[in-house]
């Protein structure tokens, strides 16, 4: 009788056991240092001899290839560089357990590594400065321009708080859609343009802020009637006929000019006619503290509405220039 062993065929695939289950996703921190561990592998075979020893390897997209390393005897995964989740934030890829059996077996699981957010980012406004014009006049908590801040953060550390900065009470702005809003009515006959700083703070530990300049611009609107500067009826001083001789109606800073006059009605008539005397003299000036050809005499032009006379007593008086009686009576 012949005996005819037939070897005996490997029907025992092997299996791999993650730490948590065969299909898992681990997550795992940007900004890590490179090398290191992000999650273990270990796989069983119910072979024995070289049929159950195992070699672990990495299956999948060539990028997580590059990026992560397996230790083929002790299933550890390794992480080869700095992750940073703003630029991919999830790698999926196979580990395979295969044996050293002929012919050899193998196992697979699937892993997926999502980047954990760090708060790494500043806010970001969109623009480096804010300009905005508006009409004065408007009603106070109108709008007067919006601005968008973004942040490359994820959660918490992505959620932006908005405010003003050098707060005086007059702008506000709602977080959420970063309008500005103004708590005044404007008049830009009182101020034409506003400056301030908006500040952007996220909620990450420790929190990130950015700044921004803005300027308000307020545009004019009709809301004031014209007004004549000149003449002005400050400029003019009505005295009344009674007014005695001698007694001070006004002072003017112009220069100390007296004449003689024997009948005033004439005067007004014809005020070419009458002789003038110039001091050369201001108020505050006397003949020793000024050099003077002397005192001139003659018709003289004053500019000024009201001059001062001597009067018969000596008395310095001041009355209005007679031109100007004489032309508002003419009128």
């Amino acid at each position: 009788m012949i005996l005819i062993r037939v070897p005996m065929l490997r029907l025992i695939i092997p299996s791999i056991r993650l730490q948590i289950q065969s299909s898992t996703e681990v997550a795992f921190p940007e900004n890590n240092s490179p090398n290191d561990l992000v999650v273990e592998v270990s796989a069983t075979d119910a072979d024995s001899g070289s049929n159950a020893k195992l070699v672990y390897s990495l299956a999948g997209e060539s990028l997580s290839k590059d990026t992560f390393s397996i230790d083929a005897e002790s299933g550890e995964i390794h992480v080869k560089n700095v992750l940073d989740r703003e630029q991919q934030e999830r790698y999926e890829f196979l580990v395979v357990a295969t044996d050293k059996g002929s012919p050899s077996r193998k196992g697979t699981a699937s892993i997926a590594i999502s980047v954990m957010d760090r708060n790494d980012n500043d806010p970001k406004f969109m623009l480096s400065g804010y300009n905005f014009s508006v009409m004065e006049n408007m009603p106070p908590l109108s709008p007067v321009g919006m601005v968008t801040v973004i942040d490359a953060d994820k959660g918490d550390n992505a959620v932006i708080q908005l405010s003003v900065e050098q707060d005086n009470g007059d702008f506000v702005i709602q977080n959420g859609t970063g309008t500005i809003l103004s708590s005044i009515s404007f008049d830009r006959e009182r101020q034409s343009t506003y400056t301030f700083r908006l500040k952007a703070v996220d909620g990450g530990d420790p929190p990130r802020s950015a700044y921004v300049g803005v300027t308000i611009n307020v545009l004019d609107e009709n809301d004031n009637a014209p007004v004549i500067i000149f003449p002005s009826n400050a400029s003019y001083k009505h005295i009344l006929p009674n007014t005695s001789p001698g007694q001070q109606v006004m002072s003017l800073p112009h220069r100390r000019v007296t004449f003689s006059a024997a009948n005033q009605a004439q005067d007004l008539q014809d005020p070419s006619q009458h002789s003038y005397y110039d001091s050369g003299l201001e108020e505050s000036e006397t003949p020793s503290s000024k050099s003077s050809s002397g005192p001139r005499i003659g018709p003289l032009a004053l500019p000024e509405d009201h001059y001062e006379r001597t009067t018969p007593d000596g008395s310095i008086g001041e009355m209005e220039h007679p031109e100007n009686a004489a032309n508002r009576n003419y009128a």
